[in-house]
């Protein structure tokens, strides 16, 4: 592990970092963390896209007057381990930071197995930490938490510190966090929008066509609270750079809005896996 990984894991040194961050931009901040599985699977082709999709992210908004500023980005990545979140940045900020602790360049390596509670455990742990950070200083938006896999997550029954298990543990910390419709945990907000205070998380599965291994993996997911869809969503591998699209179009439509405000996401995702 490299100095500046190791740095990542100093508490003392995040809260430094975000100091210096609030006292050079004083907008509002989006908190928004990607979490990407790494495991084999992943490998080649899939991780390749998703490379690619994540650097025009980053690139869109820092062309983005507005949601260079204010969209605030940190990634994980994961296998059967889970790498240390990278730093909280704007794309501004990021484009000044040493290469190996940018958010915009992801450090992949080839992982076994497929963590996933532990890795959404830790991406609540960094924003938690994150909002502690803004304190009263800077006014920000709900956090966004987006997850992408291919395969059914290995640590389910694992036993958390909690006494439950890693599964019970992650859904549990989403319940009380993610925006769901007042009367049904997993109705969540159905129109598309955003709720103020209320954090949104996605999980996206991978599609392979097949019909049974794409019920695999949403049965694997389904229980997770999650919004704006109530269901996790099927990801067209072949059209995966339209996500990335999308998340940009919703960031700089975010920031856009007041932080208190409900926001529509856009429309009609088209890489969304038709058929499932």
């Amino acid at each position: 592990m490299s100095h500046e990984q190791i740095s990542l894991l100093d508490e003392n040194y995040r809260y430094e970092v975000a100091e210096q961050q609030f006292r050079d931009n004083r907008e509002p901040r989006c908190p928004v963390i990607m979490i990407y599985d790494c495991s084999r699977s992943m490998q080649g082709g899939l991780m390749d896209e998703v490379k690619r999709g994540h650097e025009l992210l980053q690139q869109e908004l820092l062309e983005d007057s507005i949601a260079s500023l204010r969209a605030d980005m940190s990634y994980i990545l994961y296998g059967s381990e889970v790498d240390p979140p990278s730093l909280f940045a704007t794309a501004l900020e990021s484009a000044g930071m040493p290469e190996e602790t940018r958010p915009s360049n992801l450090n992949f390596r080839d992982m076994l197995g497929t963590s996933t509670n532990t890795a959404i455990l830790a991406a609540i742990d960094v924003v938690e930490e994150r909002l502690k950070h803004y304190g009263n200083k800077v006014p920000h938006y709900a956090p966004m938490i987006f997850l992408i896999t291919d395969g059914e997550s290995l640590d389910d029954n694992l036993p958390h510190e909690s006494g439950k298990t890693m599964r019970q543990a992650a859904i549990e910390a989403l319940d009380k966090r993610v925006a769901v419709v007042p009367g049904s945990r997993r109705d969540s907000l159905r129109d598309g929008s955003s709720k103020p205070g209320k954090w949104i998380f996605m999980p996206l599965y991978i599609s392979t066509g097949n019909a049974d291994d794409d019920k695999k993996m949403r049965e694997s997911l389904q229980d997770y609270p999650s919004a704006p869809s109530p269901v996790p969503v099927p990801l067209d591998p072949g059209n995966m750079i339209q996500f990335f699209k999308w998340v940009s179009e919703s960031m700089q439509k975010r920031s856009e809005s007041r932080p208190d405000e409900a926001v529509s996401f856009p429309d009609a995702p088209s890489w969304v896996m038709p058929g499932v």
